[in-house]
């Protein structure tokens, strides 16, 4: 099973499945199943555009590998 949600972009209005995808795997010989989800522990689902908080939008610090070094620090 694979679901999608749409999200609605500031510049580019309802997108397919940008929202969140919630997908689940089920290994009958094995028995042994796996879902996973981009909602985190409290059911939120992926922030986008205007919704990410200010203090994330440092593209520098979390999106290129020297930033991210001084992040796991």
């Amino acid at each position: 099973m694979f679901n999608t949600a749409t999200k609605n972009f500031d510049n580019y209005g309802e997108q397919e499945w940008m929202g969140g995808v919630a997908s689940g795997l089920w290994d009958v010989q094995n028995d042994h199943a796996t879902y996973g989800t981009t909602a985190n522990p409290a059911g939120l689902k992926i922030l986008w555009d205007k919704e990410m908080p200010e203090r994330y939008r440092d593209f520098t610090r979390y999106g290129t590998p020297a930033g991210l070094s001084m992040v796991m620090r």
